[in-house]
């Protein structure tokens, strides 16, 4: 039998974290027959040490949630559940199913590579292999949450936008003089709209806004 009833195999997710420059985050392998790809993105590490997405306008990735997912990934620990590569399906944890999360190194090595089931095993449980191993255990590592997945495992694929960062966003409006809207017209840049904020009719202090 597959089963491990008394065997204790600890968890081992260990990995260089300062040695991570990369994460490549997918979902199965595809599908031939529909000519459908498997999911596939990266969050890439630069020489200024600003975490990027290049399948998602290469936008800025968020620092801390990067930051939350390896460290859980580092502290994870699990039972394990099954090592026999036959009992793959009944965790929904082989290559053309599963997530699939691989951390590489600047010369594009892979550090660590791991992959979480679509079937879960409880309440915030799931089921966990590393990619080199038949061994698959059950954790209560909070990966598919920290990943931006939250509902059933099955019906849900990681997307990039979950990892760009926000805060471009928390601006404070007082701050704001000018706004533009610009269009790239044959790799050009054109403006479409301009509006700015200018002295109101009584000189005060408030601004009003001129198109």
């Amino acid at each position: 039998s597959g089963l491990a009833t008394e065997e204790y195999v600890p968890l081992d997710l260990s990995f260089n974290l300062s040695q991570v420059v990369k994460i490549q985050i997918g979902k199965g392998e595809g599908d031939a027959k529909t000519n459908q790809k498997g999911l596939s993105f990266a969050l890439v590490k630069n020489e200024k040490d600003t975490w990027r997405i290049p399948e998602f306008l290469n936008a800025r990735a968020d620092q801390k949630k990067i930051d939350d997912f390896l460290k859980e990934v580092q502290a994870a620990k699990g039972e394990l559940r099954a090592k026999d590569k036959s009992l793959f399906p009944d965790f929904e944890i082989e290559e053309k199913k599963a997530f699939k999360v691989s951390l590489l190194d600047a010369s594009d090595t892979s550090l660590l590579a791991f992959l979480i089931g679509n079937k879960l095993a409880g309440d915030n449980l799931i089921f966990i292999r590393r990619k080199d191993s038949d061994d698959i255990y059950v954790t209560s590592a909070k990966l598919l949450a920290l990943m931006g997945i939250y509902g059933k495992p099955a019906g849900e694929v990681p997307k990039p936008d979950y990892w760009a960062a926000t805060d471009f966003l928390k601006l404070k409006p007082d701050s704001i003089d000018r706004l533009q809207v610009i269009q790239f017209q044959k790799g050009k840049e054109k403006i479409k709209a301009h509006i700015r904020r200018v002295p109101g009719s009584d000189g005060g202090s408030k601004k009003k806004w001129e198109y």
